[in-house]
């Protein structure tokens, strides 16, 4: 299977998952996109604002885990990761912020980081490289926003959550040979309300939400 068809059924099982009926106007619109090409990425907020008049939130979410350790990649698949967890995510950023301060609007941006992107992480050092990358990105573009006078119009946090249920889970396991009750893992819940946070919180700016088992959801702060 292609990845455009991959993509393709993903968006399909989507779709079927989510019940929007309860809604009398469309609150949900499905774009198939590589975040790593830059024409796609282009296009996604036109196709927004088309559907639903404008934009208010960019949240860069898509990633990647490392398929292999890393010794053992000798095909540098680790690039991708790259592409997709950091570069997509600035890519994604620019595209945003470049709307905001087009039409003097008002918007807020969510990078998606994760734990791995605070802490060491052994078997994923490509990941968490990637991940520290959005981290550091983030909190030096709100700098530069308050630089600029922007920061009462354009917000930007990042979102770091530990293990959740999802299929980057199940490879992890795979990967370290360990069971759910060895790893802190966060509800999904959580990592909703982290990223609500982020979005609702207007006293936010380039901070990190972090998301953890022992923490739940709180504002993570750096010792540099």
């Amino acid at each position: 299977m292609s990845e455009y068809q991959s993509y393709n059924c993903f968006h399909k099982e989507m779709r079927t998952s989510l019940d929007t009926s309860q809604y009398k106007t469309q609150v949900s619109e499905f774009i198939t996109c590589n975040v790593t090409n830059t024409e796609q990425m282009q296009d996604l907020i036109p196709q927004t604002i088309k559907t639903f008049g404008r934009l208010d939130v960019m949240i860069n979410n898509a990633g990647i885990a490392e398929p292999i350790p890393f010794t053992a990649d000798k095909q540098h698949s680790w690039k991708k990761v790259i592409d997709i967890d950091l570069s997509a995510v600035i890519l994604g950023t620019q595209l945003a912020m470049d709307h905001f301060t087009a039409l003097n609007q008002s918007g807020v941006i969510v990078n998606c980081g994760s734990l791995a992107g605070l802490y060491v992480q052994g078997l994923q050092p490509v990941y968490a490289a990637a991940k520290s990358g959005v981290v550091h990105f983030t909190r030096s573009i709100a700098a530069g926003i308050k630089l600029l006078n922007l920061q009462d119009k354009i917000r930007v946090n990042v979102v770091c959550p530990t293990f959740t249920q999802t299929g980057m889970l199940d490879h992890a396991k795979r990967l370290m040979n360990v069971s759910d009750n060895v790893l802190d893992i966060a509800p999904l819940e959580w990592v909703v309300d982290g990223f609500m946070k982020a979005v609702e919180d207007v006293s936010l700016n380039g901070e990190i939400i972090r998301i953890t088992g022992k923490h739940k959801v709180d504002v993570f702060k750096p010792r540099l």
